[in-house]
């Protein structure tokens, strides 16, 4: 990760700052919204790498 993010995970009331070096373990079935910037629009993710496993 370059730069900084925010992670908000369903259930847990305040967001982490995640910041160059960072690093996070994410909650095996809670749903969570990565982002720059905590008032976007929130996308379902499925939707940006939804090509086939391996073809990046």
């Amino acid at each position: 990760m370059k730069r900084e993010c925010f992670v908000a995970i369903d259930g847990v009331k305040k967001p982490a700052h995640l910041r160059t070096g960072d690093c996070l373990m994410l909650p095996h079935g809670r749903p969570f919204r990565l982002c720059s910037d905590l008032g976007a629009r929130p996308r379902d993710a499925r939707t940006l790498f939804s090509g086939p496993i391996g073809r990046y």
